[in-house]
């Protein structure tokens, strides 16, 4: 195996309630020992590159979190339902936004509401394997003291 990449990242407060985070990941992943005459082999659901926002802003005892992933195309394995026989399949780049907030009602009870995948995207993680589209959720969270 040979994996080359690197990772960076910048945060920033520009104003004393708000959190900025922006990450990049670039990637390189290949199976060495299964080269073939046309090159290395890449690793399976490693995306060549990944990026990353993330905002955050409190106010008094509200919080809200807004995340943005885009995540490059990736290498999987598709496994034919009868030989079981196995041929390389590429997945598409997906971009996920996720939305959260929460408000402190006491500080022991906390309201939280939470969309994942807030527009809806439609995409693949594993080969033959759905992920959630929409989903949104809420309740308390107790902590205890």
């Amino acid at each position: 195996m040979e994996t080359q990449g690197w990772e960076a990242f910048v945060a920033a407060e520009p104003v004393s309630q708000l959190t900025l985070r922006l990450g990049y990941t670039k990637l390189t992943a290949n199976d060495m020992t299964q080269a073939d005459t046309l090159g290395p082999i890449p690793l399976v659901r490693r995306a060549d590159y990944k990026i990353s926002l993330d905002a955050g802003y409190q106010w008094r005892a509200a919080h809200v979190q807004l995340s943005v992933q885009r995540v490059g195309a990736r290498w999987d394995l598709a496994f034919d339902p009868v030989t079981y026989a196995s041929r390389q399949v590429s997945l598409e780049p997906y971009t996920l936004v996720n939305l959260a907030a929460a408000y402190d009602i006491t500080p022991v009870l906390q309201a939280y509401f939470k969309i994942n995948n807030l527009l809806d995207a439609d995409y693949t993680e594993v080969s033959g394997y759905n992920t959630l589209r929409f989903a949104a959720l809420g309740g308390l969270r107790y902590q205890w003291k």
